[in-house]
């Protein structure tokens, strides 16, 4: 382990608990970030909410207008006790660690902690070393819509019910309830076993006869939304002395990015404001914490505590090596996880840490696109085919992007070029490799998992299309719940040969809240295509794949030994290899990783 220690303190939002931040720090435990340091994830509980249960005072109800209702309670002063709650775990926090060196904290938080957390760097600046926030619940230039959001939460929180005869039957009534229904089931969880707590009759002038309760009562949640926003116009925005890295749901209705702005075009060095986390809303922190978790992991190798600088073989000084997955067509960003949870645990990157990156490609994932209609060929039965730009430009947009990708990379170095080591699969590979014959150089290294390359004229090439469109078209796409979808996915045939983790993971990217290709291989390569490579660059592929023919490729990898090498197929997989063995292919990426210099003696 790591001598370093760094500290990050979670706060939650108003009606939450500490137990919703569960999901998401046991996901970054087990990211690259967390392993280069001794890191200590702590949250805790806000006044009013989770064991901090307070309802010894009975709320005021204010329904004259039944479209404006108002909550009068002491919850309404939480920009008064929010920030005095978090200062008191700082408090604690120093205290426990007097006499020895400053462990560096880094603040993060939701909602109503968010705003906490922020007004407490401005209050004290230097108290944090980076503040993540989620939807801080603050007005830095007049909030558009402050009284209707009031009016809508308020009246749909006094609806909602908050006391039951038995945690079973909360724990039922909660899982079921079309409330959560957007949230991920592992955070639902870990909301109801913090949010429902045995009443106590000398605490609760509500449902007193009621065994199990919401910590946090309806009516106290609303005296909350009641308070309003942070005023940030009272605050120095200036002043504080940590980056302060801004987040919100690309469904929000709570959050308006382009109110920041000029906060962020007056202070860039202080302030930034990333892109939204796709399919979500205000609840993105319980709706989807493997998101949340990567934009975490991804801002906290930018903050000092997490840096670090490593020396390779040469005595090349460098920043950490920087993996670039790449995923193939029909599949997502997420179908890697299974993948980087195992090489993250690895002895190797334990001893040289990586980050590792993924992401959509056009038209995949949170970045559906079917704004443009396909033209279908099925006049010829045993020869169908679709028409439509995603797969007659595949080659150019593949490229392009990974190109994009790499450049993002490029743009955090700073003053030291990072490796990167590209590793792909099928389309992916292929735009991985295409992107390094046109800019040698661009990677330390390839790792490629049956790329849909021509490296000559492919035999098969039509018959492959046959089978692959044919088998792709009677595809069942759209449900009416993620449930259904989930349950059909899980079940069918289809995916019987996938991993169960791959599989999910494959599920939870490729399914999205609603709002094929004329030829599935590249163009042609040649032999001088295949000489501008720069750097290693092995193949990996199924053995009972029917997409990869090691043959064809065998004479070129010969031309080049020094570039080019073929791994032994892995054992009783197809041209889906990633999906179907995550163990092995681990396994295959950690080999290959070992023979390149930033991991090599």
């Amino acid at each position: 382990m790591a001598e370093r220690r760094v500290r990050l303190l979670f706060a939650h939002g108003g009606s939450f608990c500490k137990q919703v931040w569960a999901p998401i720090t046991r996901r970054l435990q087990a990211m690259p970030a967390m392993q280069r340091v001794q890191a200590e994830c702590m949250a805790f509980d806000m006044p009013f909410h989770g064991e901090r249960r307070d309802v010894s005072q009975r709320p005021e109800l204010h329904l004259e207008n039944p479209a404006k209702p108002r909550v009068s309670h002491p919850t309404m002063r939480w920009m008064t006790w929010g920030p005095a709650e978090v200062a008191r775990q700082v408090a604690s926090l120093q205290a426990s660690s007097a006499g020895s060196q400053r462990i560096p904290l880094i603040g993060i938080g939701h909602s109503l902690g968010a705003a906490s957390l922020w007004a407490t760097e401005m209050a004290s600046p230097g108290t944090f070393d980076g503040l993540i926030l989620f939807e801080p619940m603050t007005d830095w230039n007049g909030h558009p819509y402050r009284e209707k959001a009031i009016d809508f939460h308020v009246g749909l929180t006094l609806q909602r019910r908050a006391a039951w005869d038995s945690f079973e039957e909360a724990q039922a009534e909660l899982s079921s309830s079309k409330s959560y229904a957007r949230w991920h089931p592992e955070s639902l969880q870990a909301y109801i076993q913090g949010a429902v707590v045995k009443s106590n009759p000398e605490n609760n002038v509500l449902d007193a006869d009621k065994n199990y309760v919401l910590a946090c009562h309806p009516h106290l949640e609303a005296a909350g939304y009641c308070g309003g926003l942070l005023p940030m116009a009272g605050y120095a925005v200036d002043a504080i002395k940590c980056r302060v890295f801004l987040q919100y749901g690309g469904r929000t209705q709570l959050f308006f990015p382009e109110y920041y702005q000029s906060l962020v075009q007056r202070f860039p060095q202080l302030y930034r404001i990333d892109d939204a986390v796709p399919n979500t809303t205000h609840a993105l922190v319980l709706e989807d914490p493997d998101a949340v978790a990567t934009r975490i992991n991804s801002i906290l190798q930018e903050l000092a505590p997490f840096q670090m600088t490593l020396t390779c073989h040469k005595g090349l000084k460098m920043a950490a090596v920087k993996l670039l997955f790449a995923h193939g067509g029909g599949f997502c960003g997420r179908i890697w996880e299974p993948i980087t949870r195992r090489l993250a645990a690895s002895a190797l990157l334990q001893r040289t840490p990586a980050d590792m990156i993924t992401f959509d490609f056009p038209y995949h994932g949170a970045r559906r696109d079917v704004s443009q209609p396909a033209t279908l060929r099925v006049e010829q039965t045993p020869h169908p085919r679709v028409q439509h730009i995603a797969g007659s430009t595949l080659t150019r947009w593949t490229q392009e992007e990974v190109e994009r990708q790499v450049n993002k990379i490029r743009a955090n170095d700073g003053h030291e070029r990072v490796p990167v080591i590209g590793i792909g699969h099928s389309m992916g590979a292929c735009g991985l490799w295409t992107t390094e014959i046109k800019h040698p150089g661009t990677f330390a290294g390839l790792i490629l998992f049956e790329p849909v390359h021509n490296v000559s004229v492919h035999p098969e090439s039509d018959a492959t299309i046959d089978f692959l469109v044919s088998i792709t078209l009677p595809r069942k796409w759209t449900w009416d719940t993620f449930e259904e979808a989930q349950a059909e996915l899980l079940a069918t045939r289809n995916f019987a040969r996938f991993h169960p983790e791959s599989l999910q993971a494959y599920i939870d990217g490729a399914v999205v809240k609603s709002d094929g290709a004329t030829n599935p291989l590249g163009p042609t390569l040649s032999h001088e295509d295949l000489a501008r490579v720069q750097c290693p660059t092995t193949f990996q592929y199924g053995s009972r794949s029917q997409l990869f023919f090691r043959k064809y490729i065998q004479p070129h990898v010969d031309a080049f030994p020094a570039t080019y090498r073929i791994a032994e197929p892995v054992e009783n997989t197809t041209h889906a290899l990633v999906m179907e063995d995550p163990d092995t292919v681990a396994a295959r990426i950690l080999s290959a990783l070992e023979e390149l210099p930033p991991y090599c003696a």
